[in-house]
């Protein structure tokens, strides 16, 4: 099978279930989205240590069944519960603890590449956050809700912004 398919050059996309969309579309745009802040986590992972590595693959991991969820697919995607919620949230109090840090208000991106990185893949977590509370208020989605998933992408942009933090005073 090849990769290319040439059913997509007139500017549409088959979506699960067979519909055929415009590639702008809410629907293809949230889920490319998520594909986008998979992508950037991995870069982001590349600069920390194995256990952070290790969470990161695990927030991807969710990610993936959070864009499959979007693209149309729940057939035994775990999306996020309480508990992943909980494990983000004693994460980002272990790094503030391990870091000494304490929120004085929102920093200016930058520093170093893996601050910077990380900043960035914060910033595309809160567009793909904004897309899906779109696309939830504005179509009938899935039989499947989820009401913990934005839970879950807002504490997954804190804590990419606590790990931006840590990562800066890693010089």
């Amino acid at each position: 099978m090849k990769i290319y398919t040439r059913s997509g050059d007139d500017g549409t996309t088959q979506i699960i279930g067979g519909k055929r969309v415009k590639k702008y579309d809410l629907q293809v745009e949230v889920y490319g989205t998520f594909d986008e802040l998979t992508s950037y986590i991995g870069l982001v992972a590349t600069y920390c240590k194995p256990p952070v590595q290790v969470f990161l693959k695990e927030i991807q991991q969710k990610l993936f069944y959070i864009m499959a969820w979007t693209a149309g697919s729940c057939k035994d995607n775990p999306l996020p519960v309480a508990t992943d919620i909980e494990k983000i949230e004693s994460a980002i109090d272990d790094l503030e603890e391990e870091y000494d840090l304490a929120y004085n208000g929102l920093i200016l991106p930058g520093g170093t590449r893996a601050a910077a990185h990380t900043h960035v893949a914060r910033t595309i977590c809160r567009r793909a956050e904004r897309l899906l509370a779109r696309l939830l208020d504005e179509r009938e989605f899935s039989s499947i809700s989820s009401p913990h998933t934005p839970v879950y992408l807002n504490r997954l942009s804190d804590y990419l912004y606590t790990l931006a933090q840590t990562l800066q005073q890693e010089k």
